[in-house]
């Protein structure tokens, strides 16, 4: 499958091949682990994992008896998926930046602008929440204390 990097009406930032191998390929000779050992390198749950497949953005093999298996590239993976959910990013829009974020030669001014983009966003919600809280306020301030 071929992923894309996509900002807003331009795209192609970047490229990036996530063919999947066949089931008992040891990829690079890194050692495979399985989910349970992926959720205990990373701090993710195991339903994590599984999301971020659903989502695209973490691949596995399966093997022989359809179980997930991961190389050892998929703990820093996971961390950058981590850090771009606390980040405030949704998976769609890490699904887009992944790709870029992985492979430095991509990373462009389109991904900065996106980013700063996604950063706005982010800054236009806190200060809508701010302004809920302060209505928040003058309820509870209309209020009687016994109440």
């Amino acid at each position: 499958m071929t992923r894309s990097c996509r900002t807003g009406a331009v795209s192609g930032c970047c490229v990036v091949m996530l063919d999947r191998l066949g089931p008992d390929i040891n990829v690079r000779g890194k050692r495979p682990m399985r989910i349970g050992q992926l959720s205990e390198a990373t701090g993710a749950s195991p339903r994590s994992l599984r999301y971020y497949e659903e989502q695209h953005l973490l691949v596995s093999t399966r093997s022989s008896s359809g179980q997930r298996i991961y190389t050892d590239e998929a703990v820093e993976r996971v961390a950058l998926i981590r850090d771009l959910f606390q980040a405030g990013l949704c998976s769609s829009t890490i699904a887009d930046i992944l790709p870029c974020m992985t492979d430095t030669a991509s990373q462009t001014p389109i991904l900065r602008a996106r980013l700063i983009s996604e950063r706005a966003r982010i800054s236009d919600q806190i200060e809508a929440m701010g302004k809920t809280l302060k209505a928040m306020d003058s309820v509870l301030g209309n209020l009687p204390l016994d109440a």
